[in-house]
């Protein structure tokens, strides 16, 4: 009796006993399953200290499975960083994707569509975040929805309002105005000067969207048109030989060829030049870098029309994502309501139609806002093949017209020739 009391304690003992190790084991295995997301950016390095990091701790607290890991680079190596990762089958789980590399992307197979994630929701989920933002900030390709939205906006004035009132000068409504209002503006003594204009070849995207391509489309012209290049054609030339005029009349800082759009911010932040073309996608670094100065926006000058740019940055998944149900998780977060209005609060302009009526961002963006109703003459980037290559192609040849080796009507002929090789690839023709 003794005996099989003694059994049955054993036998009791060790079933505690396994059943502690199999609540050990699951508890390790919970641990083992906590994962590392990776996400590859820039913005971090443009918004407002603390901000992006305060979003990741949020998602991770809503997640505790899953850590996010940042690798950031600057804004002007990320495209072509991206590429190589995509080539050495090393990319991240969850990418920024900035807009004019939508078309490269979606054609190369490096991003993946997102509306089989939105089938997995409820309907009126996934109506409620496909309709959430303005038609023109929504990442859908060929009928499918690649990205989403977190940043961006369109191209207009931004300009130093103190040094205005100095000038006894108001932001020009006319591409007219803005050469008459320069003279005013520039004081080459002090090293101040009405605009500059960012031309580099090290950041092609950037002389576009903030400098070619707004002024461009005020002209009244397009780059591309029925699937040719139209940037050769007379608004094209005009845009160039303002750009060329503008710095040798001595009103745009000289040296136009050689900066980056992260210059053009740093001078307006440092008081050496007065107004440029900036998108709102860029509205924080302002606020980060120059708080004590005066800057605000204001609508794009008129040339022909009112013309401009939208671009922004997106978020998307890559197929080569080793983790895409967090990386969905993640994006569903960073595009949720109540993310995105501390997302705009810290600098940047609302692109959910819900918050552009906002008080507070209504009047913060109100140049940018006018601009984007005013007209449908804008160029959406990653509308039209390879983008990138042919920022460099347009690029290039605006610095041969600066170093006087060619005519802009020479210039952009030989560029329209070279980019309409790619789009006959691009369009099979």
């Amino acid at each position: 009796m003794r005996e099989k009391r003694s059994e049955k304690i054993r036998r009791i003992g060790v079933g505690i006993l396994a059943s502690f190790c199999v609540v050990l084991f699951s508890f390790n295995a919970a641990l083992g399953e906590k994962i590392t997301l990776t996400w590859y950016e820039w913005v971090s390095q443009e918004a407002k200290p603390g901000v992006i990091d305060h979003m990741i701790e949020g998602f991770e607290k809503e997640n505790p499975n899953i850590d996010v890991k940042r690798i950031t680079d600057p804004w002007p190596v990320t495209h072509d960083k991206i590429i190589t990762m995509w080539q050495a089958g090393r990319l991240p789980d969850v990418l920024a994707v900035n807009r004019n590399w939508l078309w490269e992307f979606v054609s190369l197979g490096i991003i993946e569509p997102l509306d089989p994630y939105l089938e997995q929701e409820s309907p009126e989920f996934a109506q409620e975040l496909k309709n959430k933002f303005f038609e023109a900030a929504q990442g859908i390709f060929a009928g499918k929805t690649y990205v989403f939205p977190l940043w961006g906006g369109v191209a207009a004035l931004v300009y130093n309002a103190d040094m205005f009132t100095d000038k006894g000068v108001t932001p020009p409504e006319t591409l007219d105005e803005f050469v008459k209002i320069s003279e005013k503006l520039t004081d080459p003594a002090k090293f101040q000067y009405a605009t500059v204009f960012p031309l580099s070849e090290k950041n092609v995207a950037g002389a576009n969207v903030c400098c070619i391509g707004p002024l461009l489309y005020s002209m009244g012209g397009k780059y591309v048109e029925n699937k040719k290049t139209a940037f050769n054609k007379e608004p094209g030339v005009k845009t160039v030989e303002f750009l060329v005029d503008m710095e040798k009349k001595g009103y745009a800082m000289p040296g136009s060829i050689t900066y980056t759009a992260a210059d053009m911010r740093d001078m307006v932040a440092g008081g050496k030049v007065a107004m440029v073309l900036d998108g709102a996608w860029c509205w924080a670094v302002y606020g980060a870098k120059a708080p004590e100065l005066n800057i605000k926006n204001a609508p794009m000058p008129k040339g022909q029309r009112i013309g401009t740019v939208y671009n922004g940055g997106n978020l998307g998944i890559p197929k080569q994502s080793r983790h895409k149900k967090e990386a969905w998780e993640f994006i569903k977060y960073m595009t949720r309501d109540d993310t995105i209005y501390y997302w705009y609060k810290s600098g940047y302009m609302p692109l959910a139609k819900k918050f552009a009526d906002y008080p507070e961002f209504k009047t913060e963006y109100a140049g940018f806002f006018e601009t984007f109703k005013s007209t449908d003459n804008f160029f959406q980037t990653g509308s039209i093949p390879q983008e990138i290559q042919m920022n460099r192609i347009l690029v290039s040849a605006v610095h041969k017209v600066f170093l006087g080796q060619k005519s802009a009507r020479e210039a952009l002929d030989e560029a329209a020739a070279e980019y309409d090789k790619i789009l006959e690839k691009a369009y099979g023709g």
